[in-house]
């Protein structure tokens, strides 16, 4: 199994490829969870940013890849590093109006009063419905 997650993002070495991602990057982008679980025991390596200044955290996000996205934030990940167009994390998921994403994001932490490049606002979408105990919904 180790060698299956190994190989197709060269994980023995972290090198980026030359678009800047590193094998955390594409893992979080596809959704590779196992892959991720283990870079992030292997390697100290967390917010290493690509070309666009896109960490791994903001790739599964734009990707909506909801368990990467808790997992690496439960590692510690930033949600408020800005990409070159000034978007964190939380832009994507607003945009797309994911709450339960955002809400995820909240949770950690991510700053609301961010604009991106163009000058454009988060639109926070709606929090998920309560349940009867008062926890909100995934």
């Amino acid at each position: 199994m180790l060698k299956t997650l190994m190989d197709p993002y060269n994980m023995a070495t972290m090198k980026p490829n030359k678009r800047g991602d590193t094998p955390l990057h594409l893992a979080a982008r596809n959704g590779h969870l196992d892959a991720i679980q283990l870079l992030l025991q292997s390697f100290d390596t967390r917010d290493e940013v690509n070309m666009d200044g896109e960490t791994a955290l903001y790739q599964a996000a734009e990707n909506s890849q909801e368990e990467c996205v808790l997992a690496l934030l439960e590692a510690g990940c930033d949600p408020n590093i800005l990409t070159v167009a000034k978007c964190s994390a939380l832009h994507p998921v607003s945009d797309r109006g994911d709450s339960s994403l955002v809400q995820l994001l909240l949770e950690y932490n991510a700053q609301t009063d961010v604009q991106n490049q163009d000058s454009l606002c988060l639109q926070i979408p709606s929090a998920p419905a309560a349940d009867k105990t008062g926890a909100s919904q995934h």
